[in-house]
């Protein structure tokens, strides 16, 4: 959930199909980017009960495999995590997270680093 300031500069790029939490919860991202820097304290809204923290993380240290494992979880099977901020990335978010970078982000970046533009 993001709030309005960040609305404001967003542009939707792609809707990727609905994932269905475990709590039953029907979550659809979107692919996007902000013309404008993004502030963590002012444009994003959460909730206090779900999120402990709001960080981020450089998309070079996300692709990172050393920063990625996959862990079994009871009920829920292998799920990745990534490591490396001030707290652990896991749970919807993770797995939302590392969809789009396999399928989206780490085609492009791994061309971008063969033609030289890293």
């Amino acid at each position: 959930e993001f709030g309005d300031g960040f609305r404001a500069g967003f542009e939707p790029v792609a809707h990727c199909r609905d994932v269905l939490a475990v709590t039953g919860t029907v979550v659809t991202p979107i692919i996007g980017g902000r013309r404008t820097p993004l502030s963590l304290q002012d444009d994003v809204a959460f909730c206090d009960a779900e999120v402990a923290e709001i960080f981020s993380l450089p998309v070079a240290h996300l692709l990172d495999r050393r920063n990625r494992e996959v862990r079994e979880y009871t009920n829920r099977g292998s799920l990745p995590v990534f490591r490396g901020g001030p707290a652990e990335v896991w749970g919807l978010t993770a797995f939302i997270l590392d969809g789009v970078l396999e399928k989206l982000v780490r085609p492009c970046w791994d061309k971008a680093e063969r033609d030289g533009w890293s």
